[in-house]
């Protein structure tokens, strides 16, 4: 594609060899077969490093070892000489165990949320989500589909890479059902090593158990590289095991050589009209074509040029050439990839040959100019509004400052850019982000630099009712990998019911170091929903979030400018609150792990409007 500012000259040249018949060599032959094999698992001399408790995995794209914190959300990043080579975020805690894929997306197996999910390259940016129903216990793809198990049974998931959708489920025999992140698949096998060191071996076509070995020390994480599986009992002891002789990661062999090509000189035949030359050419750019605009400003004429149809080659009897073309104004050369095709229509042979040049101006390497709060660029919410923008300069070398950062909204260690609104109604905004990278977006209120978080969300969300007065939105990302070009639109509409007036869609809360935090109102919402504590005929809005086992506190709190009512369910959304709480505030010693549905209303029919709701947890 061509640089901003900058020229495409195209310079094309068709020929064809007089009275010859060619061929080029054979082809090389396809690989034959792949470059490792089985082999029965054998003990490696031990390693040492820090695991960090439970969870292990590998990225086959870094070449590293991904070691999650085991209640937090860090993912930490480890040579393969075990040396520490820092650290990111998968935005999600208690993974008990990671996979990594050959470009870079991962899935984890969240123990205590019962999920099994897959992320973007070495961030948090979420692509699908799968429910087990209980505790996850692994994770693991053969590179087609990807394979899930609970801790404690012998059923298997078999998902979609793509979308996650379920494919199919079997049972395995003769599970030890304490799988602590013991699964290694590999194109019909799949290995399943227990938290006690029992291994087991399956055939993944037939489901049957083909094999048995024993890991010393037992299995609380697991990694594998492609060829040794490095097992741990939640310490810095590392046992190794060889599964292949070579590595699945590896391609495949290369084929054989191809044979040799040929010349035979052939005379044309007496009073034939040999068409040997390209006619009819047409230039194609991003599938427009474009040969008339550009015409013959070389003044070839005939026989390359054919003025009456504008194309190039008029009658294919003789050799020619374009000259250079300069395409910079019949075409839109945005920033990013563009396409040039050359199409022969007029059925005569020949070779094409084509030489394209993108001639780029010099530009001064500087940083976005809406790089911090000091020059947001502004917004007109009038209506709905699409821009494009970018973390990084026009030529790739200088990024934006890592100026912002949102409570608990993500953006450490990212660029980010800002802008700024108006709102002289209330409003709700719906704002898409369309980037290369896994966006963060924000919005503060009031000030650009320390102004209240009052919305935050990924790619695609909605704000909720925003109230008149002027903001600042921010597209950051997690990591200082994540950077590039983006497209924003926000679009604005007149208040409405927020999407989470209801239990059929509970907002998700968001922890960061075990700390959630919401804003939102409750004068556009419906009263659906009441307890004895409180709600009849005030509005209220439900919040949902997962406490994990073994956490001995669970806090409540909402600042509101009205009289609140909280009452808290478990498991189902709609069933009788196991809390209901006429305060402000509230604390629940050891609570029962599981998913909790918390409901944000009024006290009487009269108390609605703006709150904030923070809900920590103690582990």
């Amino acid at each position: 594609g061509g640089g901003a500012g900058g020229s495409v000259v195209l310079f094309a040249d068709f020929h064809q060899l007089d009275g010859d018949v060619t061929a080029a060599g054979g082809n090389g032959g396809q690989g034959a077969a792949q470059k490792w094999q089985f082999v029965s698992p054998s003990k490696l001399s031990g390693v040492s490093f820090d695991t960090h408790s439970h969870g292990g995995g590998y990225s086959p794209k870094y070449k590293e070892f991904w070691y999650p914190q085991w209640s937090g959300s860090t993912i930490h990043r480890i040579s393969t000489n075990y040396l520490s080579l820092g650290s990111f975020s998968s935005g999600n805690t208690y993974m008990m165990q990671l996979w990594g894929e050959k470009d870079g997306t991962y899935y984890t197996a969240n123990w205590s949320q019962d999920r099994i999910r897959k992320f973007n390259d070495m961030s948090s940016g979420q692509i699908w989500e799968f429910n087990v129903g209980s505790n996850a216990g692994g994770v693991c793809t053969d590179g087609s589909h990807v394979y899930a198990m609970r801790y404690n049974e012998n059923t298997v998931w078999k998902l979609d890479r793509e979308t996650g959708a379920q494919l199919e489920t079997f049972t395995l025999p003769n599970t030890p059902n304490s799988l602590y992140g013991g699964l290694v698949c590999l194109p019909g096998r799949l290995y399943y090593i227990a938290e006690n060191g029992q291994g087991r071996i399956y055939d993944l076509n037939s489901k049957n158990e083909i094999g048995s070995f024993t890991v010393d020390g037992g299995a609380s994480n697991m990694s594998f590289d492609g060829e040794i599986m490095y097992t741990a009992p939640n310490n810095s002891n590392v046992t190794r095991y060889r599964l292949l002789d070579g590595n699945f990661y590896d391609p495949w062999g290369n084929g054989g050589a191809g044979g040799e090509g040929w010349v035979l000189p052939k005379a044309p035949l007496a009073g034939i009209i040999n068409e040997s030359y390209p006619k009819g050419i047409e230039i194609w750019v991003d599938g427009k074509e474009i040969t008339p605009l550009v015409g013959d400003p070389n003044g070839k004429g005939s026989p390359a040029w054919d003025a009456p149809v504008k194309k190039w080659g008029k009658d294919g009897l003789e050799a020619w050439s374009t000259g250079s073309l300069d395409l910079t104004t019949v075409a839109n050369w945005t920033l990013g990839e563009h396409s040039i095709q050359v199409k022969e229509t007029g059925g005569a042979g020949g070779d094409v040959k084509m030489f394209a040049y993108v001639i780029y101006p010099f530009t001064k390497s500087s940083a976005p100019s809406n790089d911090t709060c000091n020059a947001p660029i502004m917004l007109d919410l009038s209506g709905p509004v699409t821009t494009t923008g970018t973390t990084e300069d026009v030529m790739g070398k200088i990024k934006a400052t890592d100026a912002n950062i949102g409570p608990f909204c993500g953006g450490a260690g990212g660029p980010d850019v800002t802008y700024g609104f108006v709102l002289q109604d209330w409003r709700s905004l719906t704002i898409n982000v369309t980037a290369a990278f896994a966006s963060r977006v924000y919005v503060r209120k009031g000030t650009c630099a320390d102004g209240e978080v009052v919305a935050c969300g990924t790619n695609s969300f909605n704000t909720g009712v925003l109230e008149p007065g002027t903001y600042y939105l921010v597209v950051d990302s997690d990591g200082n990998l994540h950077k590039g070009d983006f497209t924003l639109n926000v679009s604005p509409s007149p208040p409405d019911a927020p999407d989470n007036d209801s239990c059929a869609a509970p907002q998700q809360m968001i922890f960061q170091n075990n700390v959630a935090q919401a804003s939102g109102m409750t004068l556009f919402s419906t009263d659906l929903s009441s307890a004895p504590c409180g709600g009849a005929g005030a509005p209220e809005n439900v919040f949902t979030f997962v406490v994990p086992a073994g956490t001995s506190m669970l806090s409540l709190a909402v600042d509101a400018d009205f009289a609140p009512a909280l009452y808290l369910s478990k498991e189902d959304c709609g069933a009788a609150p196991v809390a209901c709480i006429p305060d402000a505030s509230y604390d629940m010693g050891w609570p029962g792990p599981g998913t909790y549905y918390l409901y944000v209303d009024g006290k009487t029919a009269n108390d609605k409007g703006l709150y904030t709701l923070t809900v920590s947890m103690t582990q």
